[in-house]
C-alpha cells in the first residue's frame, strides 16, 4: 500500500534513465513527485543529455525539482563520478548503449556487490567490459534467438545474445529479460 511505497521511496537513491523512449523514462516524473514529497529534496536521475530538455519541462510544469546528472558526463568526468561514488557509495560506471542516439549501459559496484543492467543495446563488447564479473547482470532481450535479424534491424538483442553476454562477462547471475510487446511473435 501507500506507506510501504513511501518507505522504498524514502530510501531511493536516485534514477537511472538509459535512453529517451517512452517505455524506458514514462512514469518517472510521478516517481520524482513521490520522491520530493516524502524526502523534501529533488531526485537525482542519471539521463541522456536528449533527456535532459523534456525533464526540466516537466520538472517547471509540475513544480518538482529535479538533479539531472547527464550519463555521458560520468564517463569524461572524473570529478563528477568521485562526487558520486561519495553521495551514493557507489562506483557508478556507464558506456555507450548500442541502440538509439545517447543510449546507455549501466553497472553499479558497491562494497559488496556488482550489478550491470543493459537498457536496450545490440550485443556490446564495451559494456561487457563494465560489468566484468558482475554478481547480476539484467540484459535486455526484446527477441527470440530464432529472430536475430529482425533484433539487428532494431538494434536490440535475442535471448541466446544475452546468454552469451553474461558468459562473456563472467556474470554470476544473469538472466534475459524484456517488457517489450515486439517480443511476441505476430
Amino acid at each position: 500500500g501507500t506507506e510501504k511505497a513511501d518507505e522504498i521511496l524514502s530510501k531511493l537513491d536516485f534514477l537511472y534513465i538509459s535512453h529517451i523512449h517512452f517505455d524506458h523514462c514514462g512514469g518517472s516524473m510521478s516517481v520524482a513527485e513521490a520522491y520530493n514529497r516524502i524526502n523534501k529534496k529533488p531526485l537525482t536521475i542519471l539521463c541522456p543529455i536528449r533527456t535532459m530538455p523534456w525533464f526540466n519541462y516537466l520538472s517547471s510544469a509540475f513544480n518538482v525539482p529535479l538533479n539531472l546528472v547527464p550519463l555521458g558526463k560520468i564517463t569524461q568526468d572524473k570529478s563528477l563520478k568521485e562526487q558520486l561514488k561519495s553521495e551514493h557509495k557507489l562506483i557508478i560506471d556507464v558506456c555507450p548503449a548500442l541502440h538509439s542516439r545517447d543510449s546507455w549501459c549501466l553497472a553499479l559496484t558497491s562494497d559488496h556487490w556488482k550489478i550491470a543492467y543493459s537498457g536496450d543495446t545490440m550485443p556490446n563488447s564495451h559494456f561487457v567490459d563494465i560489468g566484468k564479473n558482475c554478481d547480476i547482470l539484467i540484459h535486455e532481450a526484446t527477441h527470440q534467438s530464432s529472430l536475430s535479424a529482425d533484433a539487428a534491424k532494431k538494434r536490440h538483442s535475442t535471448v541466446s545474445q544475452a546468454v552469451d553476454i553474461g558468459k562473456q562477462m563472467n556474470a554470476r547471475f544473469y538472466g534475459p529479460y524484456t517488457f517489450s510487446v515486439y517480443a511476441i511473435k505476430r
